[in-house]
């Protein structure tokens, strides 16, 4: 099994509701959404709260996720969720 498969697998599982699945997702990504996420407000208790935001909306989402072998779902989440908590927190 390649990565990307397993990827695949660990996301399927979690839209069945497998809580490991969810954790699982969380633990691979957490790290580069973190690190993501810091460099754009430079606040750690901001990018504690983005973090757990973009987590939350793409865990309740997965349903949406067309492609997961490509890894990109968290990404594109990770990109408008501090845009859209930023704006409202101005």
């Amino acid at each position: 099994m390649t990565d990307t498969q397993g990827i695949a697998e660990i996301i399927e599982q979690a839209r069945c509701g497998d809580l490991e699945a969810r954790c699982a997702l969380v633990k691979i990504h957490h790290l580069a959404l973190r690190s993501y996420l810091a460099a754009i407000c430079g606040n750690p208790s901001v990018t504690d709260d983005l973090a757990q935001e973009v987590f939350l909306r793409a865990l309740d989402r997965l349903d949406r996720v067309i492609d997961p072998a490509k890894r990109k779902f968290l990404a594109v989440w990770a990109v408008y969720e501090p845009e859209i908590t930023l704006k409202t927190a101005a």
